[in-house]
């Protein structure tokens, strides 16, 4: 009670004094034993707690409100993030996407060009024979219209000019097989004037055109027979140019399209990089509102279960109201550890065990009266489990001590057990904190221990995860009672190497 009279803030300290040195004989006197004035302050102490009351209320509905209005702003950016994540995994899938098809149409590009050039090596050699052809008749046509047909129509007049022309004439025929007693003919009608030829003469001239004509004729078939291939060689070149340029423009499309693939992928990464950073930014806010609304809700409870309550006890006291403490110490029945109310008489029980005369830990036999305290309404409490998860961390137990009394415990009805989390799957997308028997606890150091045991070892938490379990418990400026009472639970609810443990254990310890 005089404790609650120091905490409220707005109580002039004189008053405070005055109530707080009157206790004895005001809410310490039975009623009927009362002075009249002494009962107007067991009056005034009755405002004042009530009063305080109110402020706490309004203090836990201030912390509630807070934490309420923040709740949604954590969905909406952890929806963000997670929409900023689904982008980065679409545009970095459409970018690998459009690498790939680069990579593909550029085969394409260089195959194109390698088939141009076999397709343009093969015209080459297929027209090979048609070019000599062609040049073999050109030839033939220049003597025939710079040579013969000049010596005929009788415009050569120069004696050395006539010669040429003639000796053209002769290796022409020559070389495409003209009749020889014709050509020794008409090199004789060649040497005269047109003005001096005979009948005889003409008939030479006109079968050296005739041979002339068929020489031509002959390349000309030959050129026509092979048109046909040589246009397939054409329109082979033709489609294989074609072919490559159309995979050329489509690189330069794709290239631009892998361009504009990479940077949209860039763009979705730093969206994910502020996404992460605004939810990351605002989590100690939240955490700091959960603590507070936490405090606030135990200050009022303690308040509520403590100060207030006895004063409602003591306040009409008369004789024969109360039966004598158990202890002569007086000792309350509960006691308050980290922000938890937690029993007494277990806490107790623990603290005789190893003050005894044996190893300084909890042997089978003081278990089993630590057992007798846990289930002594014939069933194990929400409020005894988390003592005894206290106990196991706070002292040291035998092997057998351990072991046996988690099988008893087993055998005992379970008075508001909530599945264990270390027997379901790591909760994803969660708030910062999750409700294990009535308790709110640290999510994140859950979910470490749940990715320990879950990973490839051999199911148990080792020395190296349990440095990850306990950076989640670091991660403020100091270890909150809500961590402290989250690596109690782990410690009794995962199966840990014995380095781990101790080594975990020894942190917390540290801490206290």
């Amino acid at each position: 009670m005089e404790q609650a009279l120091e905490e409220v803030k707005d109580l002039e300290e004189r008053v405070q004094v005055m109530l707080c040195e009157t206790l004895s004989v005001t809410i310490g006197q039975q009623k009927a034993t009362r002075h009249p004035f002494n009962d107007r302050l067991v009056g005034m102490i009755g405002e004042v707690l009530d009063g305080h009351h109110q402020a706490l209320q309004k203090t836990s509905a201030e912390k509630q409100s807070t934490f309420d209005g923040l709740t949604p702003t954590k969905g909406t950016r952890e929806a963000a993030l997670e929409s900023a994540q689904a982008q980065v995994s679409d545009k970095s899938t459409a970018f690998e996407q459009a690498k790939q098809a680069t990579v593909e149409n550029l085969a394409k590009v260089k195959h194109a060009a390698a088939e141009l050039e076999n397709k343009t090596q093969e015209q080459a050699a297929g027209d090979e024979e048609l070019s000599a052809t062609i040049a073999k008749k050109d030839a033939l046509l220049g003597v025939q219209n710079e040579s013969l047909q000049p010596l005929l129509d009788g415009s050569v007049v120069a004696d050395a000019d006539r010669s040429l022309k003639i000796a053209a004439v002769v290796e022409a025929g020559g070389a495409y097989g003209f009749d020889a007693s014709l050509m020794q003919a008409v090199v004789q009608v060649l040497e005269k004037d047109s003005s001096e030829r005979t009948g005889f003469d003409d008939t030479c001239t006109e079968q050296m055109q005739q041979s002339f004509a068929g020489a031509l004729q002959q390349f000309d078939d030959q050129l026509a027979a092979g048109a046909p291939e040589k246009a397939v060689r054409l329109a082979a070149v033709e489609q294989a140019v074609a072919a490559k340029q159309a995979a050329e423009a489509r690189q330069e499309e794709l290239v631009q399209q892998q361009a504009a693939a990479k940077e949209a992928k860039e763009a979705a990464v730093e969206e994910g990089k502020i996404a992460k950073k605004n939810l990351q930014d605002f989590m100690p806010d939240l955490k700091a509102a959960g603590d507070a609304l936490d405090e606030a809700k135990q200050d009022l409870d303690d308040f509520t279960s403590g100060a207030l309550a006895a004063y409602a006890e003591l306040k009409e006291w008369k004789e024969g109201d109360f039966a004598p403490p158990p202890v002569s110490t007086g000792a309350s029945y509960y006691e308050s550890i980290d922000g938890m109310s937690c029993d007494r008489g277990i806490i107790d029980a623990c603290r005789t065990a190893v003050a005894g005369q044996g190893d300084g830990r909890v042997s089978v036999e003081d278990a089993k009266q630590v057992f007798e305290k846990v289930a002594d309404g014939g069933k194990e409490t929400q409020k005894e489990r988390w003592t005894l998860r206290y106990c196991m961390q706070a002292f040291k137990w035998t092997e057998g001590a351990h072991d046996w009394i988690v099988e008893e415990l087993k055998k005992v009805p379970q008075e508001g057990l909530q599945g264990s989390p270390s027997k379901k799957a790591r909760t994803e997308g969660g708030g910062y904190y999750e409700v294990i028997d009535g308790y709110k606890c640290d999510r994140g150091i859950v979910d470490a221990c749940h990715d320990s045991v879950l990973g490839q070892g051999d199911g148990r938490i080792s020395r190296d995860d349990a440095e990850k379990v306990w950076a989640k418990a670091k991660d403020g400026t100091k270890v909150t009672d809500a961590e402290k009472w989250t690596l109690r639970y782990c410690f009794a609810n995962f199966n840990w190497t014995r380095a781990g443990h101790d080594w975990l254990l020894e942190q917390l310890q540290q801490e206290a």
